[in-house]
């Protein structure tokens, strides 16, 4: 599941040993906040679809986990479990010099939550697309598109279940 979504989008948050957030430039100190975890997957799409997580120091808020570099535009944290009904979440974000590219976060929630179950509480999806196909391939639909971008909601193709977010700014 994370490597299907993890090719779809990219990682987040803190260099390690920098001590600055690398989508702003700005010490780490001055950045840092009351930390933002979901406990549900209902939360953290609520909160994502209003507080995207563009910077590395939001990436890392929403986990508590530290991230680090996979290559000079990929960031990740490591898989942690938010609540009993949110477990598995691992934020991987794409920063380049023009700043955020896109975010994916993969995740397990207590329950499958279908399409039919995100199409009830956020509408009509829009079309997606899908994953390659084998193991752990995924399908997306887009949800109604928020200010900043785009937002997608991932689904097992297996399970039909929801196992992550995938988003883009406006470009």
């Amino acid at each position: 599941m994370a490597g299907t979504v993890a090719a779809l989008a990219v990682g987040v948050v803190m260099l390690a040993g920098c001590g600055h957030d690398e989508a702003n430039g700005t010490p780490a100190s001055a950045q840092e906040s009351e930390k933002v975890m979901p406990t549900t997957a209902w939360e953290l799409i609520d909160h994502i679809a209003a507080n995207p997580p563009d910077t590395t120091t939001k990436a890392e808020q929403l986990t508590g986990q530290d991230s680090y570099a996979v290559t000079d535009y990929r960031f990740e944290t490591e898989s942690v479990d938010l609540s009993p009904e949110l477990s598995q979440v691992k934020v991987m974000m794409g920063l380049n010099e023009d700043g955020w590219t896109f975010t994916a976060i993969d995740f397990t929630p207590n329950e499958c939550i279908t399409e039919d179950d995100v199409a009830h509480r956020y509408g009509q999806l829009g079309d997606g697309y899908v994953m390659p196909p084998g193991p752990n391939a995924t399908y997306s639909r887009s949800l109604p598109p928020p200010s900043w971008g785009s937002l997608r909601v991932m689904f097992s193709a297996d399970s039909k279940c929801l196992v992550g977010l995938s988003m883009e700014p406006t470009s």
